[in-house]
């Protein structure tokens, strides 16, 4: 769902507007991806103990 939002704003902004925002949401979704990746080993290393 957030996806498509964030696609439509991108179709809506243009070339220059595409490059500006993946830029920051690439920014954005690296904590996101960084705190997924942690809890996902928590859990992975809970399980192997």
């Amino acid at each position: 769902m957030l996806l498509l939002i964030i696609r439509e704003i991108i179709r809506v902004r243009g070339p220059v507007g595409t490059w500006y925002w993946s830029r920051h949401l690439a920014w954005l979704s690296i904590p996101f991806l960084l705190l997924a990746g942690w809890s996902s080993l928590e859990r992975f290393m809970l399980l192997s103990v």
